[in-house]
């Protein structure tokens, strides 16, 4: 007699499985009611116990940063009261008292230019050209040559004679520009800083021939200086570069002449502060993640309310500091609101209670939420979830690292599983422990 398909088939043990229920994969066997129902109970089991483990790990992440607020807050950098005139490069001290800097005169390069000539025009002369660089004490000769077969522009003749200096490497730079029909040889020192007793940092002379005067490169149009400033009351200092150690870990720039003095003060390090604010968010949203993960549960959809509702309930003041409330109850990070938060003092003041130290509601609320995950996290699950088969045992699995359900695996019926010792389920549903 033909099998009835509407109600059931009959399976290799003679049990009739219902045939409206579902399958556990292509090709296999039609699932039974009962084993639709412990494949339910097994998903959420799972869940809660990931649940358990990844709440109490986030709640105390979360937790340790809000204790590390006022220490990240603390980190303290040198601000210049004039970003035009003085820079602010590096700062490694701890403290600074109050410091004023006058800038007289900036460090500047010697730099020669020459005349211009007619670029395009033929260059009459030929044979050795010599010359004589004395720099910084020391005196180079260099030279090269213009045969009588070569055709060179003027043009041409200064470049060589750039390149002639360029390949010495004795600390100044050759270059050759041009303006309209006019070409001009240039040198400059490659460092700042006046020569010894004020005298020029390098001299050019002709020794055979004349490529010097005819360039007319012996032209100082700008002498090399060291940089003058006075730190507060004290006396002129000198630096031959306009990037100066003021001592106390406090390396500066110096960019312009200032008339009056510039007022360094210490100030928040506000890119240190701002991490600490986007570290906050993201151990927020990583909380409400772990208790969206396990929504089935009752007592967790009320934690990942509670958890909403702290932000929610101070939208406004988050606003203000560059944190923005999604409608799924996630944060995120508005920067530049932020960062104008963090340069008025507002994110500070938010986060840490500024001066009265006095944590705000945003931060209690979060506390308080923290602490009652860590002191228990069983209490944001239902105690029916804690009761199902196996439920010991997968927490056992997940906290010790290991994964209870296998990514993309079916789950087989407990009938199955006690016939294949080495199945997980035959762990998770074994009701005797």
């Amino acid at each position: 007699m033909p099998i009835n398909t509407n109600f059931g088939v009959s399976g290799n043990m003679g049990i009739t499985r219902s045939a409206g229920v579902g399958v556990r994969g292509p090709g296999a066997a039609i699932m039974s009611p009962i084993e639709s129902t412990n494949q339910m109970m097994h998903q959420r089991m799972v869940e809660s116990v990931r649940f358990l483990h990844d709440s109490e790990v986030r709640a105390t992440n979360l937790r340790n940063t809000i204790n590390n607020l006022p220490t990240a807050f603390a980190p303290r950098t040198a601000v210049s009261g004039n970003t035009d005139a003085l820079r602010i490069n590096t700062f490694t001290g701890q403290n600074l008292s109050n410091m004023e800097v006058t800038i007289y005169q900036l460090a500047a390069h010697q730099r020669n230019e020459g005349i211009g000539l007619e670029r395009n025009a033929n260059f009459a002369e030929y044979g050795k050209f010599e010359f004589e660089i004395e720099i910084d004490g020391e005196t180079r000769t260099l030279s090269f040559e213009v045969t009588a077969s070569e055709v060179l522009t003027n043009q041409q003749f200064q470049q060589r004679m750039a390149t002639t200096i360029n390949n010495a490497n004795i600390g100044i730079t050759a270059s050759v520009t041009s303006a309209g029909n006019f070409s001009a040889l240039n040198i400059v020192t490659r460092t700042t800083g006046a020569g010894e007793d004020d005298a020029p940092r390098f001299t050019i002379t002709d020794v055979t021939g004349n490529a010097v005067e005819f360039t007319g490169i012996d032209n100082i149009a700008q002498e090399g200086q060291n940089a003058l400033f006075y730190v507060n009351d004290g006396e002129q200092q000198s630096s031959t570069s306009n990037d100066v150690n003021l001592g106390n870990g406090l390396n500066v720039t110096l960019l312009q002449t200032s008339e009056e003095p510039i007022a360094i003060t210490l100030g928040q390090d506000r890119l240190h502060m701002q991490n600490a604010a986007r570290n906050l968010v993201n151990q927020f949203n990583a909380l409400l993640d772990a208790a969206h993960s396990n929504s089935a549960d009752r007592n967790t959809r009320a934690l990942a309310r509670q958890i909403e509702g702290a932000a929610r309930m101070s939208r406004r003041a988050l606003a203000d500091i560059g944190i923005t409330v999604g409608q799924d109850g996630f944060l995120s990070i508005d920067a530049t609101r932020m960062n104008a938060a963090a340069e008025n003092g507002s994110l500070e003041r938010f986060l840490t209670g500024g001066e009265s130290g006095q944590p705000n509601s945003f931060i209690n609320r979060l506390s308080r939420t923290t602490d009652s995950i860590i002191r228990n996290p069983a209490r944001h699950i239902s105690n029916h979830a804690t009761r199902l088969p196996g439920f010991n045992a997968a927490l056992a699995t997940v906290r010790s690292g290991n994964n209870p359900a296998p990514a993309q695996q079916q789950a087989p019926s407990p009938h199955d599983a006690y016939f294949n010792n080495n199945d997980w389920m035959s762990v998770l549903f074994d009701t005797s422990r």
